[in-house]
């Protein structure tokens, strides 16, 4: 019998999802996850991505199930190719739920001040 890698059976049996966020300021965010509300809550954190972290809180728009991990990143790569409205468009067709992660009230920037 082969040798089995450490950890490939975890791997294995967890699903890859490809997610597209709404940030605060209105742009897309694409990424891959195995658990995409646990990432949602990561990148509004502030431990996620660059983009998402200097424009939180984030909305999860949408998200697709993938075969594994390699095809999350060729449909994620394909996605952030894309242009604003066919990303809209797209999203539409994925599964949504709405989840919204918001950092502490202290923490959100008053828009009514100048």
């Amino acid at each position: 019998m082969g040798a089995v890698r450490k950890g490939t059976k975890d791997r294995a049996a967890k699903p890859w999802f490809v997610y597209m966020l709404l940030c605060s300021n209105g742009g897309l965010y694409t990424g891959i996850a195995t658990d995409v509300e646990k990432r949602l809550r990561v990148h509004n954190a502030g431990k996620g991505s660059a983009y998402v972290r200097a424009h939180r809180p984030a909305t999860l728009l949408a998200f697709v199930a993938s075969e594994n991990r390699s095809a999350a990143s060729v449909l994620e790569h394909e996605v952030k190719a894309l242009s604003r409205a066919r990303k809209l468009a797209l999203a539409k067709t994925w599964g949504s739920r709405k989840v919204e992660v918001r950092r502490k009230k202290d923490e959100i920037p008053d828009s009514t001040t100048g």
